[in-house]
């Protein structure tokens, strides 16, 4: 790496080190990159899985998961599989739960009320044509 210059005077001298520079938008347009501040550090170290500490922390707590999982139903499943607390077993049961719950149990109630809200009035309606 370091390569010696002739300066014409017959002295070698030490090729000066490269400095790594970094182009940021505003006033501080090259600098070196330890000179640069970076605002995002504690962010950018307290991410773990693409989550922020606190993020995780939520997606850790059960209560918190269940309660999401209650009140937006299968939108809150990516909260499941980022979680640690839960083994992998318990994120499938609770995955394939709710999809059976927001997929069966819809298609159960449709089935339900025409047959028995439905039903009455069509056999009405057929006993009236009869007439």
């Amino acid at each position: 790496m370091n390569e010696e210059i002739n300066n014409g005077d017959g002295d070698a001298a030490e090729a000066p080190a490269p400095v790594r520079a970094v182009v940021v938008s505003g006033p501080r347009s090259a600098e070196s990159v330890n000179d640069v501040p970076c605002v995002h550090a504690e962010l950018v170290s307290e991410r773990r899985d693409g989550l922020t500490a606190t993020l995780q922390r939520w997606a850790d707590n059960r209560l918190f998961v269940v309660g999401v999982l209650l009140v937006v139903g299968p939108l809150g499943l990516p909260l499941i599989w980022v979680s640690r607390r839960l083994s992998l077993g318990a994120k499938i049961a609770w995955t394939v739960v709710f999809v059976l719950f927001t997929v069966v149990l819809p298609i159960a109630l449709v089935w339900y009320c025409c047959d028995v809200l439905l039903q009455p009035l069509l056999d009405a309606f057929e006993q009236q044509r009869s007439l």
